[in-house]
C-alpha cells in the first residue's frame, strides 16, 4: 500500500516547466510558491525540491531531476511526492503509471496540489491516474495536432518551410516577430544551381559526371560537403527552384494520401524557369529505369568490412557487363570505394578489387586461422579471462548480498525483542523496521540484477575439444547458411579488412573482433 498515516509527512517537491509554459502561469517560482504553501497548510516538512526547467512532458526520458527523484524513492528519505498537477510528472500515460508503480513499491504517497488529489490507496490509484493521464495524453496529442495544422496552414499560404537546407537560398528567421522572417536568394549558390541544370540538360551530362565536375571545381553543398550523386538528383527534382513549396499532407483521410507530396506557389523568387525544370523532369523520367536483371552474386564483404586503401572508407559492390563476340553477356564483380561512387574522382579513386578473388582469399585465411591449434587455445583463454573478470566477481557479490540479507533478518528480530522488552516504543520500532525494509528492497534489487546478468552468461568455460570441433565445422556452417547469416557470421568475426595501396589482395590485413572471440589480427604474412 501507499504511505501509512502514522508516518510523518516528509515531502519531495517535483516541478517541471517547458519553454511554452513559462508564459502561461506555470513558471518555476509560481509552482514552487503553490507547493510550499500546500506544505505549510498541511504541516508537511519539505525534504528536497526536484526541478526540471525547459523539459517537455512528452516523456520522462532525458529529465535529470525526475530520474534523480526516482532513484531517491527507495532510500526512504520522503514519504510523499507532491506536484502541481499530475501532468507535471508526464503527459504520457505509461510514464505516469510506471512512476506510480515505483512509488507504490516503496510506500510513497502521491499528492497533486491544484487537483486536490491524494493517492494513498492502491485500489484507487490506478483509476485516478489513468483518467487524468489519459486526459493529459489527449491534451498532448491535441497540441501536436494543432502544431501540424499550423504548419499546414503556413504551407498553404506559400510560406518558406525548408529553413537553411536549400542551396541557393538563405532563411532569415526572426523569433521575436515571426512575420518579419524572410528568405532571400544567394547569388553565388544560385549560379551553382543554374550550372547544374545547364550541365544536365544542355550539355547532356549524367549525374555522376556532374558530381565530378562540381567537386573538381571546388564547389560544396549547403552543409559544406562534396557533392554526391544523390545531392545532384535532389537539386534537379526540387520544386523550390521554380518558386514552389513542397509539403506532405498530414490528413490520412483526405483526398490526398497521407505523406504524399503536394506543391503550391511560394512567396520566394525562382532560380530556374518552369520550362527548363519541366524539361529536366521529363529527361530524368526517360533515363530512369528498373534494373534489367538482378545481379547474381552475393557480395558477402559489403556493408563496411572492406576498407578503401586510399581513404579508408567502406567499399561497396558493383559489376561490369561485357558483350562477347559470341553474343553472350559476361559480368565481372568488384568492390569499389563508396566515396568514389557517391562523389567521383575528385574525392577518391575507384580502387576496384575483384569480388570473387577477395572473398575466396578472406575465407581461406579464416580457414587457416581456425585450423591452427593455437587458435582454439587462445579462444579458450580469452573466454576464461572474461569469466574471471565478469562472472566470478558477480558470484562473489551475490554471496555478500546473501550474507547481508541474513544479517538484516537478524536485526529485524532484534528490533522486535527490544520492543517487547520495553526498550523501543512503537514509533521507534516502525522507524527502524522502515529503514530495514528500505535496505532489504535495495539488497533484493541488486540480487535480481546480478541474477539477470548471470542468466545471460555461460556458467562454465568450454573445453578445448569443443572449441576445436566448432572451428572445424566453420566450412559446413558457412556453406549451409543463407546470405544474411553468412554476412552476420563474418561481421561477428571481422572488424575490418584493410587493403594495401598496391591493391595486392594477398597483402591485405584482417582485423578480428578480439572482444568477441579473442581472434588475433591476421594477414598473409602471419
Amino acid at each position: 500500500m501507499f504511505a501509512e498515516s502514522l508516518k510523518k509527512p516528509i515531502v519531495a517537491l517535483y516541478i517541471r516547466v517547458s519553454t511554452e509554459e513559462q508564459t502561461e502561469g506555470f513558471s518555476l517560482d509560481a509552482q514552487q510558491e503553490v507547493l510550499q504553501e500546500y506544505c505549510t497548510r498541511n504541516n508537511m516538512e519539505i525534504y528536497h525540491t526536484y526541478v526540471d526547467a525547459g523539459f517537455s512532458g512528452k516523456s520522462i526520458e532525458g529529465r535529470p531531476a525526475f530520474r534523480e527523484m526516482l532513484h531517491a524513492v527507495p532510500k526512504g528519505h520522503f514519504n510523499v511526492l507532491l506536484c502541481l498537477r499530475l501532468n507535471r510528472l508526464s503527459r504520457n500515460l505509461s510514464d505516469v503509471l510506471h512512476t506510480i508503480d515505483v512509488l507504490e513499491q516503496h510506500e510513497v504517497a502521491l499528492h497533486s496540489a491544484t487537483e486536490h488529489i491524494q493517492i494513498d490507496n492502491r485500489n484507487m490509484a490506478r483509476f485516478i491516474v489513468q483518467m487524468l493521464g489519459a486526459t493529459a495524453e489527449l491534451e498532448r496529442q491535441q497540441i501536436s495536432s494543432q502544431v501540424k495544422l499550423a504548419v499546414q496552414l503556413r504551407n498553404k499560404l506559400g510560406k518558406w518551410n525548408a529553413g537553411n537546407q536549400v542551396l541557393g537560398y538563405r532563411w532569415h528567421s526572426n523569433s521575436a516577430q515571426p512575420k518579419l522572417s524572410y528568405v532571400e536568394t544567394v547569388p553565388a549558390e544560385a549560379d551553382v544551381v543554374r550550372f547544374i541544370y545547364h550541365l544536365y540538360f544542355h550539355e547532356d551530362l549524367g549525374l555522376k559526371a556532374i558530381t565530378n565536375r562540381l567537386n573538381k571545381a571546388g564547389h560544396v553543398t549547403k552543409k559544406g560537403f562534396p557533392f554526391s550523386v544523390s545531392a545532384i538528383r535532389s537539386i534537379l527534382t526540387n520544386p523550390n527552384y521554380i518558386g514552389m513549396i513542397s509539403y506532405s499532407s498530414p490528413y490520412p483521410h483526405s483526398l490526398k494520401r497521407e505523406g504524399e507530396k503536394q506543391v503550391i506557389a511560394g512567396e520566394h523568387e525562382p532560380i530556374i524557369s518552369k520550362e527548363l525544370w519541366e524539361k529536366v523532369q521529363q529527361k530524368l523520367a526517360r533515363r530512369s529505369r528498373w534494373p534489367v536483371k538482378k545481379v547474381e552474386h552475393d557480395f558477402i564483404l559489403a556493408n563496411g568490412l572492406l576498407r578503401c586503401p586510399l581513404c579508408q572508407h567502406g567499399m561497396v559492390s558493383t559489376h561490369v557487363s561485357r558483350k562477347r563476340k559470341n553474343g553472350k553477356i559476361s559480368r565481372s564483380y568488384y568492390y569499389t570505394c563508396s566515396r568514389y561512387q557517391r562523389s567521383g574522382t575528385a574525392v577518391c579513386l575507384p580502387n576496384a578489387i575483384r569480388a570473387i578473388e577477395m572473398e575466396q582469399w578472406v575465407l581461406s585465411q579464416l580457414q587457416a586461422l581456425f585450423a591452427c591449434k593455437s587458435t582454439a587455445s587462445q579462444i579458450q583463454q580469452t573466454i576464461l579471462v572474461r569469466y574471471k573478470k565478469t562472472i566470478a566477481p558477480l558470484d562473489e557479490h551475490l554471496k555478500r548480498l546473501e550474507k547481508e540479507a541474513v544479517a538484516l533478518a537478524s536485526r529485524n528480530t532484534r528490533c522486535f525483542e527490544l520492543f517487547e522488552d520495553g526498550h523501543l516504543d512503537e514509533h521507534a520500532l516502525k522507524e527502524r523496521l522502515a529503514g530495514n525494509r528500505a535496505e532489504q528492497i535495495k539488497i533484493e534489487k541488486q540480487q535480481s540484477e546480478i541474477k539477470h546478468k548471470l542468466a545471460g552468461m555461460p556458467q562454465e568455460v568450454p573445453t578445448l575439444q569443443s572449441i576445436e570441433t566448432m572451428l572445424a565445422r566453420f566450412n559446413i556452417l558457412f556453406k549451409n547458411s543463407d546470405l544474411r547469416q553468412r554476412k552476420a557470421l563474418l561481421h561477428s568475426l571481422i572488424d575490418r579488412i584493410v587493403i594495401p595501396n598496391d591493391r595486392d589482395i594477398t597483402g591485405s590485413t584482417i582485423y578480428g573482433k578480439t572482444a568477441q572471440l579473442g581472434l588475433p589480427t591476421y594477414s598473409e604474412g602471419d
